[in-house]
């Protein structure tokens, strides 16, 4: 061997030794393990469940079962814990939560050898009839859960997190019922019934205004109606008993309160139509509970279709117990939930104001009376007896048997401008169901739109209070009173714009 093939050659060997030593130093790159095949349980999320049954233990019928069933009118899901036993509203999240994590636990293979025993079989429906059923076996070490399937010939499993074995514990399943007297949202009734002290108040809501119908007919104030319903949504359930009903009929049937809650529902048909029902939540209030501050109560829900027709019973009846106080706080008496405006329009909407002295005989007992069309036109040469204030580009134009389209001067528009701030912007001081005793009649008063259309109608009264004088607006059932300078203020220029002499 001659130098230089000596020298090429210890070159080689020095190369080779460098690729050695980087191999024997560099770690080797992991194998990702093959993901495990896809089974159906990738697809829960893009399937509609109707229905799920939790089997407990290798005996369902000795260990316990659920049944929970979605009502798609509602957008639903209902659980019931005993075959026969009422329904009851669970919470929404509980059902998508548990599918989630059988759906997770797809990408997780069980390791061999991962068994225990059964803990629950979960069997799922869906709108097209398909059932799926997995089983959920109890904790192995690490804390996580054995899902086993039948997807296709063979069994497929799967380790879930240990979520989902305290997800379907029985005990766990239990909690998921709504602790609530009224399940649905108290906050979107379209109407209530509360009978309670033997007095009855009926409220009813169109077109985002709230009403009373009984015991007399008046608009309601929003705000104080939604306090009402917000009170409704504090009765909270402090326990929910599985007893028979049938142990408490005594009272049921005749119970000390009762308060009901019903919402308008809207369903599509397959044909495109709507169909509306009426979901009645109701809850029945009987004597002391066993627990301290606390009452026996019985609530359950109906949906029936709106125009008559027999309704269907959705959850209930279920014995629960309530704070005493809770409902106590539930205000009976009509009045404090009364409009508390004078007329029911704002002061910006109006653009003529008509003023009438009584007629003969007429007096504050009498129910107000919508206006004659007599009553409603500019008098301009009518009775002394009429006034009225024209709302127009220029501003107000006073029209009387003296002034038929005079402009008001800037102190006559300061006056009109306060009375319609006081009729129809201001609080009252004080509601009276009817007329107040002492009261005087002083004119019957209409209010037109400024678009032209008749808007509101009242009687305005003169009460002299032991507080100073008060003027009244009394429109259907109940009277409006206001006191201090703005009711002398308004008095006063309602006599300037019908004199006593003309």
């Amino acid at each position: 061997m001659n130098q230089k093939t000596a020298i090429v050659a210890l070159a080689v060997t020095l190369v080779l030794a460098c690729v050695t030593w980087i191999a024997l130093r560099v770690p080797p790159v992991p194998r990702a393990p093959e993901a495990p095949a896809r089974s159906w349980l990738a697809d829960i999320p893009r399937v509609t469940w109707t229905s799920a049954r939790i089997e407990w233990g290798e005996e369902p019928a000795a260990a316990g079962r659920a049944d929970l069933f979605r009502v798609e009118a509602l957008d639903l899901w209902l659980m019931r814990t005993t075959p026969g036993g009422p329904a009851w509203p669970i919470e929404p999240a509980r059902v998508r939560g548990l599918l989630r994590i059988i759906t997770d636990a797809d990408a997780s293979p069980a390791p061999d050898g991962q068994v225990s025993t059964l803990l629950c079989t979960l069997t799922l429906g869906a709108a097209d009839g398909v059932q799926r059923s997995i089983e959920v076996r109890r904790p192995v070490v690490g804390g996580g859960a054995v899902v086993r399937i039948r997807d296709g010939d063979g069994e497929v499993s799967r380790m879930a997190t240990g979520d989902l074995v305290s997800a379907v514990r029985a005990e766990s399943v239990a909690s998921w019922r709504v602790a609530h007297a009224f399940p649905d949202a108290p906050a979107q009734a379209t109407g209530l019934t509360l009978n309670k002290d033997a007095k009855t108040l009926a409220m009813s809501r169109a077109d985002r205004r709230w009403h009373i119908t009984h015991p007399f007919g008046e608009q309601a104030e929003t705000d104080a109606a939604g306090a009402l319903l917000a009170r409704c949504g504090r009765l909270s359930a402090a326990r929910m008993l599985d007893t028979p009903i049938e142990e408490h009929a005594g009272w049921i049937n005749a119970p000390r309160a009762a308060l009901v809650l019903r919402r308008d529902v809207r369903v599509a048909t397959v044909d495109g139509e709507i169909e509306r029902f009426t979901l009645s939540q109701e809850l029945l209030v009987g004597p002391a509970a066993a627990e301290p501050e606390r009452v026996l109560a019985v609530s359950r829900a109906t949906l029936a279709p709106v125009g008559g027709g027999a309704g269907s019973l959705v959850w209930g009846p279920l014995l629960l117990t309530l704070r005493a106080e809770d409902f106590d706080a539930l205000g009976v008496d009509a009045l404090p939930y009364a409009r508390a405006t004078g007329l029911a329009l704002s002061a910006a909407d109006a653009g003529e104001v008509h003023l009438r002295r009584p007629a003969l005989g007429e007096t504050p007992a009498g129910v107000p009376r919508p206006p004659s069309p007599g009553d409603l036109s500019p008098p301009g040469g009518a009775p002394a007896s009429q006034g009225a204030l024209v709302r127009t580009i220029g501003g107000w134009q006073r029209h009387s048997i003296m002034h038929a389209g005079t402009p008001l001067d800037s102190r006559g528009a300061a006056e009109a401008g306060a009375l319609l701030t006081l009729l129809c912007d201001t609080p009252a001081d004080r509601l009276w169901l009817g007329a107040p005793e002492g009261a005087t009649l002083v004119c019957a008063l209409a209010v037109r739109s400024v678009g032209g259309q008749s808007a509101a109608h009242a009687q305005v009264l003169r009460l002299d209070d032991p507080g100073g004088v008060m003027i009244g607006v009394r429109a259907g059932a109940v009277t409006r009173l206001f006191g201090g300078e703005p009711a002398r203020r308004a008095l006063a220029f309602i006599a300037e714009l019908l004199p006593e002499e003309g």
